[in-house]
């Protein structure tokens, strides 16, 4: 028996893709290769982003909602505290100095509102007030899809 007939045919067509989840235990394989850990690991990160910036990132599980707001507040702060200063003086003092305090400001920002933003939707969501969008993936009624060949046309 060679290993083909240990493997057997793929039960999904993402599971023979590097980087897909289940590729990295995929059979006869053990699972510690380090290259297709750091790629399933950049996969997941890169899908986490995607979802994060496009406001797609939807859960209704309580803890991950916590931490989106306590770590979304933290990171506003510095530009709301800027936004203030500048409407008090009218003039940004750190900036003659050194644009860094800036810049980083808004690079936190730059992650602290899409975490706000997708907090907001969950929210919204759970309390029912956006409707819950619908996947295009749904199932028919008629039952599993047979995998074999259909009859000629010509014959009934």
């Amino acid at each position: 028996m060679g290993k083909e007939s240990l493997a057997g045919p793929p039960q999904d067509k993402h599971q023979w893709l590097p980087g897909q989840p289940g590729y990295r235990t995929r059979p006869s394989r053990s699972g510690l290769d380090p290259i297709d850990t750091a790629l399933e690991t950049s996969h997941m990160e890169g899908v986490f982003l995607s979802r994060l910036f496009s406001g797609r990132l939807i859960t209704r599980q309580p803890l991950y909602l916590l931490l989106m707001l306590a770590i979304g507040i933290p990171l506003l702060i510095p530009l709301a505290l800027s936004i203030a200063q500048y409407a008090y003086a009218k003039k940004m003092i750190y900036l003659e100095l050194n644009p860094a305090p800036l810049l980083l400001t808004l690079f936190m920002s730059l992650l602290g509102i899409p975490l706000l933003v997708n907090f907001s939707i969950n929210l919204l969501l759970i309390m029912g007030i956006l409707p819950r969008k619908r996947s295009k993936r749904t199932r028919r009624s008629g039952g599993r899809k047979s995998w074999y060949p259909q009859g000629r046309k010509d014959r009934k």
